[in-house]
């Protein structure tokens, strides 16, 4: 399907969110304060939680209902990892990266999520028009879990952001 096909609507001073593909709402979420880093989202019948470990950690934690669904993992050459679990086990590894594409406008970014055998999962193309963020996605292969894992790229994203505008190399301090 195309790239139009699915849009990200931010509202509320960047605390809530929406996912539509083809104007109908696939997912919602919300970030619960507006100086927290963590964000809770409902999709397909199941609740997720994405919080810090700790105050002190660069690790963040994925929660699906009660149990642990994942972590982001920061390492400071490669940037984020996404390691997702099933009964405890690590199952796959997942990684952001983001490119300007030649001829866009600075801001102008993709974002594309990679799994460990390097193969594009989803791009999620940020812009400004008229100031406004616009935001859209692709996903690879239209399956429940790629939705999810778009809301994992877009946290990503937003750590991405704020570590490039702030001039962080180490650790970024969300919040």
């Amino acid at each position: 399907f195309s790239l139009m096909d699915i849009e990200i609507i931010i509202e509320k001073n960047k605390k809530d969110f929406k996912v539509l593909k083809n104007n109908s709402v696939i997912l919602k979420g919300s970030k619960p304060k507006r100086f927290t880093s963590e964000t809770n989202f409902f999709f397909n019948n199941s609740s997720f939680k994405i919080k810090k470990k700790s105050f002190w950690s660069s690790t963040i934690n994925i929660f699906k209902g009660s149990g642990l669904r994942g972590e982001f993992v920061y390492n400071w050459k490669t940037g984020y990892t996404i390691i997702t679990y099933e009964n405890n086990k690590e199952v796959n590894k997942y990684v952001l990266a983001s490119e300007r594409p030649k001829g866009w406008y600075k801001s102008d970014t993709i974002y594309t999520l990679k799994d460990k055998d390097d193969k594009r999962v989803l791009s999620i193309y940020f812009k400004y028009i008229k100031w406004k963020e616009n935001i859209t996605a692709e996903l690879i292969e239209d399956v429940y879990e790629n939705y999810e894992f778009l809301i994992y790229a877009m946290y990503l994203m937003r750590l991405t952001q704020q570590s490039d505008s702030s001039g962080a190399t180490a650790i970024v301090m969300t919040g």
